[in-house]
């Protein structure tokens, strides 16, 4: 039986989260080996601490929470960095290995896995040894940097947004994604995402069972809720959080959340209603079906980069075609290049279909941009 508690901690309001281990069978998804390995190791429940608006007065962090911090910060010195939701995960006795339970089916990964450092402490994850081993034997004289005290019972976990740039992007990090090792010449190899930390995903599914009780239906309207909850940076219960796709709520979330298989049919369901879009597994928020206006969208004289809506790119050539690609309202990966004869009452000269990187969400690519130059340029070099 899952609780979930109410209770208080240094950095503001917080809730208590705890299941039982093994967990009872579901038709959710849930990270099942990591649950296991947990157990393996003497765990009978998973219990994490969740601080939804951690205060920002550090002199209310406990040290090693505020060296996790300082230790995010660190990693990406060129960002602005909020911590959105702060959490720590009771750890197990000893080392919960992901790949012990993965080697129960799979045997022949065995013989690939290097030894643990004897020294790291025994409930503490701590970076791929292989590839720690690897890189401080590629460089000799490099030292491996622990930013947090670990084997204190918690193994901390922060959904943060960083700021670079005018781009925001939103990451679940953990302790053991912030080690890094530098090398004898100054350089830094950072590791990040370790495979066989059990605790972020554990954490990840914890939270996203939080949220149960505030979304007991299983409806259209409660999946555009869980839309407009992930877009106000509120961290469900996802491990990534890309936004290249218009959002980063993922389908696997939302079957923890609702407690229900992979909801496909709901998520078909919301969408034929106008309530949200759907990348594969990403659920974001609806793409209107709109209507390409008749001839070009920007002014010819305009010093505007975009229409901020319809248009992706455009541009003059030659002082006489206007080049633009708007979006394909059924498709965030396509868009329709069209060129314009400004001397000649704006007559459409071309027009054809594109690929649209990441739906240019923070903008076009570079790339693309640079092929529908080329491309662009091609054809009105052609007689026509």
């Amino acid at each position: 039986m899952m609780r979930v508690q109410p209770t208080s901690d240094p950095l503001g309001a917080a809730a208590n989260v705890t299941i039982p281990l093994p967990e009872p069978e579901s038709d959710h998804f849930a990270p099942c080996d990591e649950l296991t390995a947990l157990h393996q190791v003497g765990l009978g429940f998973a219990s994490a601490v969740f601080i939804d608006e951690p205060t920002s007065d550090i002199r209310r962090w406990p040290s090693a929470d505020a060296a996790f911090l300082q230790a995010i910060v660190d990693s990406d010195p060129e960002s602005i960095l909020t911590p959105l939701v702060w959490a720590r995960i009771r750890t197990a006795p000893r080392y919960p290995s992901v790949r012990q339970v993965n080697d129960e089916w799979l045997p022949a990964l065995t013989e690939r896995q290097v030894p643990r450092d004897p020294e790291w402490p025994a409930d503490f994850s701590g970076v791929p040894t292989g590839s720690l081993t690897t890189s401080l034997e590629e460089h000799p004289g490099s030292r491996l940097v622990l930013h947090i005290p670990p084997g204190d019972g918690w193994h901390r976990v922060a959904w943060v947004q960083q700021d670079v740039e005018g781009i925001s992007m939103w990451s679940l990090m953990c302790e053991c994604s912030l080690q890094h090792v530098v090398t004898s010449g100054g350089g830094i190899r950072s590791f990040s995402g370790p495979s066989d930390c059990a605790y972020r995903p554990v954490a990840a599914y914890l939270r996203a069972l939080s949220f149960q009780g505030r979304f007991p239906e299983a409806t259209p309207h409660t999946l555009r809720e869980m839309v407009d909850v992930a877009l106000a940076g509120t961290w469900l219960g996802q491990r990534n959080g890309d936004q290249l796709w218009g959002s980063h709520l993922y389908l696997q979330t939302v079957s923890a959340v609702l407690d229900v298989p992979m909801p496909w049919e709901l998520a078909s369901e919301a969408v034929e209603a106008g309530l949200v879009s759907l990348d594969g597994a990403v659920v974001g928020p609806p793409r209107p079906a709109r209507t390409a206006p008749p001839g070009p969208v920007m002014n010819w004289d305009s010093t505007d980069e975009t229409d901020g809506d319809w248009v992706v790119w455009w541009a003059r050539l030659n002082g006489r075609y206007q080049v633009e690609v708007t979006r394909d309202p059924k498709d965030t990966s396509h868009a329709t290049l069209t060129i314009y004869d400004h001397t000649n009452n704006d007559t459409m000269v071309h027009n054809e279909h594109v690929g649209l990187a990441y739906g240019a969400v923070f903008g076009p690519d570079a790339s693309d941009v640079g092929t529908w130059q080329e491309r662009a340029a091609q054809i009105v070099e052609e007689p026509h």
